[in-house]
């Protein structure tokens, strides 16, 4: 039976099944144990290895519990028996005026050199520079790493968006934090939710799904067409699929800046939908991630089919989604150019239906 400082509240016993994990488990646990979590292979080998050598698992998240960076989320990218090195946004640069001081944001080269601090590359393994150190602190993409004792950490499963909203918008371990983001999405999704398969050889075919196991990171997929099988039903990893929407569905925004927000889909594109927002005008449309979405209801009735119609030959307006409110939405240059490209060609698009 195991238990590590930086996993408060859980409990690891090894055991062939679950009926052998019962037998040694003490009595006095056996009230408070909810569910049995079958581990998978990989993960109880490093937890083996944490036990052994008592290091946090590298490429995880956890929570710093206390001094300055109390509360913050940090990427674990190093770790020995003593302290972890971790990747968190900065709330402190060297060349930060006192009235600054504690503000995130990500550390800026232009502003150290007009401060005019010594700045000293660093490179990657494989020879590309990814940050500089500056007044004895060390930033990469932007982000800082930071030296912490491991007992001052708590391991975070899944880290909200919102708290890592800063790795978000660097290129640091860009597929691993996207991978978080989507893991997130999909603990949100429920059976009957339409999706797409968007890896191996289904990809491009959609569904709706008919079993989801968050935990063990799979989904069972109901497929509209299938060609040369009987059988409609796969099952697949819950990252070979996205959640797809359909105009006028409900749904509640769960992370970004309009988290919280509830609307209506009156428009979907590969990774954003253009949401109407109830209480507002009819010319009034946010743009979201559809990883920041989840579905609360079917489609609506709510606003009579012109209304829908009216929206859908409005919301291409220029003026809805200018490049000011697209930095505020996108902070991330080449995020906010695709957007833009794809705003551009849907509206030219719509003027040449207008106009042939």
């Amino acid at each position: 039976m195991t238990c590590l400082p930086w996993l408060p509240h859980r409990l690891y016993v090894a055991g062939s099944s679950p009926t052998e994990v019962w037998n040694y488990l003490l009595l006095s646990h056996w009230s408070v144990a909810q569910e049995i979590v079958l581990l998978l292979l990989a993960e109880s080998t490093s937890l083996s290895i944490c036990k052994t050598q008592q290091t946090l698992p590298i490429r995880t998240w956890v929570r710093i519990k206390n001094g300055l960076y109390k509360g913050d989320i940090g990427f674990v990218e190093q770790s020995d028996a003593t302290n972890a090195t971790l990747v968190v946004a900065p709330c402190k640069r060297p060349y930060d005026l006192p009235q600054k001081s504690g503000e995130k944001s990500l550390f800026s080269s232009e502003l150290a050199t007009l401060a005019g601090l010594t700045l000293e590359p660093i490179s990657s393994p494989a020879g590309v520079d990814i940050g500089f150190t500056c007044g004895g602190c060390e930033f990469i993409y932007g982000l800082l790493r930071l030296t912490v004792p491991i007992r001052s950490v708590t391991l975070v499963e899944l880290p909200h968006p919102d708290d890592i909203a800063f790795h978000m918008i660097t290129d640091f371990k860009r597929p691993f934090i996207e991978e978080t983001v989507h893991l997130f999405s999909a603990q949100f999704w429920r059976e009957l939710n339409s999706v797409e398969i968007c890896r191996g050889n289904l990809h491009g075919c959609r569904g709706n799904l008919v079993d989801v196991k968050w935990h063990k990171r799979t989904a069972s997929v109901l497929l509209h067409t299938v060609e040369n099988t009987i059988e409609n039903v796969t099952h697949c990893s819950i990252w070979e699929l996205r959640r797809v929407f359909s105009t006028r569905q409900g749904v509640r925004v769960v992370a970004g800046p309009y988290h919280g927000y509830t609307g209506h889909v009156i428009a979907a594109y590969d990774s954003t939908v253009s949401l109407q927002h109830d209480g507002q005008s009819l010319n009034v449309s946010l743009c979201i991630l559809y990883n920041f979405l989840s579905l609360i209801s079917k489609p609506s009735s709510k606003f009579p089919t012109y209304c829908w119609n009216h929206m859908y030959q409005t919301m291409f307006n220029p003026s809805m989604l200018s490049m000011k409110e697209l930095t505020c939405l996108f902070p991330n240059q080449r995020v906010r150019s695709c957007l833009a490209i794809r705003l551009s060609s849907v509206m030219e698009h719509t003027r040449a239906l207008k106009h042939p």
